[in-house]
């Protein structure tokens, strides 16, 4: 009999479980998704540039099962805040306290299987569509990667079945502590703001301080090294959770002093997040962290990623070499867009290649300088005259003569034509050569990437010249060069967009469960207000912007936190800061979601039914 009441019940409330379950679900699925990679070192080991990748994903794997462990409480705590009145009322008509218990256990299990049966093959879908889009955004093919893959299914399984088992069990006890009274009064229950007067005040200056003194050690990685590393992570954190347990009420708790507390219903909207700064503050504060985590990565997978042009570029200058080009080089030529053309001439004679300084010193060339101490590199040009023969330039240390060699360096000669001396000569010396006057056109173009597909064509046409049948024969042009690089890049970029994107939507769903936990608590103050002749358009309103503070304090602090956290990449990343834009704009979309989804419910929930 209690059974079927409850499922009588269930179906009467069917919005609020589908909301509870798509939560689940969502938990399951982002949970899989991680593990499609942290189970697959074959595939993580092949396609990253970390040494110690699988620790990363060791260590990730550990965080995210902290917080998926939080994640399922939460969204149980919002399970039992919509039932628990209805728990006592069964207890009020006669059930027996373990039969009560025995439904609350077995509700809750249930949920939990259905979501891990949807939340697999919601994973496995969601994880092959993330995947795809972020392959072609990065325009990569890594092998090995699986959508669906049994280990990760099987770890997913696992843990999620040990969860629910012990939520099931938490919530089960939670009804058993509970008095028939307690749970029928449940719902009225209040949390009061604590004051401190003086300690808010220094507790205000010492998070400002601890934050600045963070974001100081951060941004000056480089030359603080292991300090400014670890002792920003520190000071940082140790600054946000402090930010949201004394900084956030306290500003509250001024503005509700101000004249803006008597426009509208404002003194309403502040109190609501007067008691939500006091009762979300370590949520607040874990979710400001791990949205500096998960657009960190993303940000970070876009640096590697535009990174890899930039070293090119300041590798190689020339973005094509064309030697004794044929007609169809010359039509590709053609189909370049802001080319600028620079045209040499040489001999080449008995393993020697000879060049006339007089052209040299008239179309001088660039050389890429490398700063071992200061771990730079620049890309300078050529200083000063070759004013004298120079028949080989390994026996001549002249700063001009070994800044030519290098800049000769960027035309790949070596690979066309296997040679190992270079000679300058005067222009006299050179027309005495005895071998035919060859030329080299060097080409810049305006935009590398823009030019890509056209460049790739006179790369192979080159190499299919040079290579005399060798299957190996590598050209060394700087197309060979940004795909190299980019090979070697492309799975740390994809791994850091993917776990990115995984970390944003676990964090926007904690916040969302943890905020709908507590509406059936306000749904009696909001049927108040309703019955003093407050308008609906106003209600609406207060829980809208109630819910946006609560999304947009955490979301500027954590995004804070990677603008200022990305200066660590700068050790190894020539622009760590490189179109930033675009993995805050992927997390700035997904939150917006979540916050729209997170006000659409909880105005459900609390404000009146109109009849």
């Amino acid at each position: 009999m209690l059974f079927k009441l409850s499922f009588s019940n269930i179906r009467k409330m069917l919005k609020d479980y589908l909301t509870l379950i798509v939560g689940l679900v969502m938990a399951v699925a982002i949970f899989y998704m991680f593990e499609t990679l942290a189970m697959n070192d074959a595939f993580v080991k092949a396609n990253a540039i970390i040494g110690a990748i699988m620790l990363v994903f060791q260590v990730g794997a550990f965080l995210l099962a902290i917080i998926t462990f939080f994640y399922i409480f939460y969204a149980n705590s919002f399970f039992l805040s919509f039932r628990t009145k209805e728990f006592g009322m069964y207890m009020m008509l006669g059930a027996k306290k373990s039969k009560v218990m025995q439904l609350v256990f077995f509700e809750t299990l249930g949920m939990g299987v259905v979501a891990l049966l949807i939340g697999t093959v919601v994973g496995a879908l969601l994880s092959q569509g993330v995947a795809t889009m972020f392959m072609g955004m990065l325009d990569i093919q890594l092998d090995g990667y699986q959508a669906f893959f049994f280990p990760s299914f099987t770890i997913t399984a696992i843990f999620f079945l040990l969860l629910f088992f012990i939520t099931s069990v938490v919530n089960a006890s939670k009804i058993a502590r509970k008095s028939v009274l307690e749970l029928l009064t449940e719902e009225q229950k209040t949390q009061r703001p604590k004051k401190r007067g003086v300690l808010n005040f220094i507790g205000v200056v010492i998070s400002i301080v601890l934050l600045v003194v963070g974001y100081y050690l951060i941004y000056n990685v480089k030359t603080l090294q292991i300090v400014g590393l670890f002792g920003g992570a520190f000071t940082i954190t140790t600054a946000t959770y402090l930010l949201f347990i004394i900084v956030v009420p306290t500003v509250i708790g001024w503005i509700q002093k101000t004249n803006f507390k008597s426009k509208g219903i404002n003194a309403f909207t502040l109190a609501q997040l007067q008691f939500r700064a006091q009762s979300l503050t370590k949520v607040l504060g874990t979710v400001a962290m791990l949205i500096a985590l998960g657009a960190g990565a993303m940000t970070a997978g876009m640096a590697f990623k535009e990174n890899i042009m930039l070293q090119t570029n300041q590798t190689m200058y020339a973005d094509v070499t064309l030697v004794a080009p044929s007609n169809a080089e010359h039509d590709l030529v053609k189909q370049l867009t802001d080319a600028q053309i620079t045209i040499y001439h040489f001999k080449d004679k008995d393993g020697t290649l000879y060049f006339d300084n007089t052209e040299l010193n008239n179309q001088k060339w660039y050389y890429t300088e490398y700063n071992f101490e200061q771990g730079s590199i620049e890309m300078k040009q050529v200083q000063g005259n070759l004013d004298y023969s120079v028949a080989d330039v390994y026996e001549d240390e002249s700063d001009t003569v070994y800044q030519w060699y290098r800049a000769i360096g960027d035309w790949n000669l070596r690979s066309m034509y296997r040679e190992t001396k270079i000679a300058f000569l005067n222009t006299a010396d050179f027309n005495e050569v005895d071998a035919d006057v060859q030329t080299l056109e060097a080409i810049k173009v305006a935009d590398f990437i823009q030019n890509k597909p056209v460049i790739e064509k006179i790369n192979n046409e080159q190499t299919a010249r040079f290579s005399d049948g060798s299957a190996d024969f590598v050209l060394g042009s700087k197309y060979d060069l940004y795909v190299m690089m980019y090979a070697f890049a492309s799975g740390t970029m994809f791994m850091g967009f993917f776990l990115g994107f995984a970390f944003l939507s676990m964090m926007a769903s904690i916040l969302m469960f943890k905020i709908l936990a507590s509406a059936k608590a306000d749904k009696p103050r909001y049927d108040m207000l309703s019955k003093m002749g407050v308008r609906e358009r106003l209600l609406k309103k207060s829980a809208a912007r109630e819910i946006l503070v609560l999304f947009a304090i955490p979301g500027i602090v954590g995004v804070l936190h990677v603008i200022f956290g990305m200066q660590m990449f700068s050790v190894f990343l020539q622009d760590p800061y490189y179109q930033i834009w675009l993995p805050l704009t992927i997390f700035t979309v997904v939150y917006a979601i979540y916050y729209v989804v997170t006000v659409w419910l909880y105005r459900s929930i609390v404000l009146p039914k109109r009849k």
